[in-house]
This record gives structure tokens, C-alpha cells and sequence, in this order.
């Protein structure tokens, strides 16, 4: 189960985005609980952020708007 803060937080983050990229038809990117990164299929163009990821980057002094913004935008 993610948090709902941090599901929260990449849903402001991901708007922020898309209004920088000029609102790409891009499905809602979805926080998981695996370990990974963040990652986009390409055939359905989903972006999956891994929360273990985000917390890992979190506890190294980096906020999880900014790690959540860097790894939407890349």
C-alpha cells in the first residue's frame, strides 16, 4: 500500500509537469511499492515511480516533490 501523501504530492508534481511539457495526453503516472526507479512503458506510455525509490532519495536530503518532479519530467 503507497502513501497517500506521497500519491498526493506526485499528482501536484505531475500537473506541474505536464503544464511544462504544454499538457502532453499522458495517462495519470501511478506510485508502486516495488523496488525500482521510475520507469515508462512505452507501448501504453504509463509511468510507474517506485515509493521505496522516493523514501531512499527522501532520506539522502532530497524532497519528494523534487525527486518526483526530476523523475516525471526525465
Amino acid at each position: 500500500m503507497v502513501n497517500k501523501n506521497l500519491k498526493q504530492t506526485m499528482g501536484r508534481e505531475w500537473q506541474k509537469v505536464r503544464k511544462n511539457f504544454h499538457y502532453p495526453q499522458l495517462p495519470q503516472p501511478k506510485l508502486i511499492g516495488e523496488d525500482s526507479n521510475g520507469s515508462i512503458n512505452i507501448e501504453s506510455l504509463e509511468i510507474t515511480v517506485s515509493e521505496p525509490f522516493v523514501n531512499g532519495l527522501e532520506k539522502k536530503g532530497i524532497a519528494p516533490e523534487e525527486s518526483l518532479n526530476e523523475v516525471l519530467t526525465h
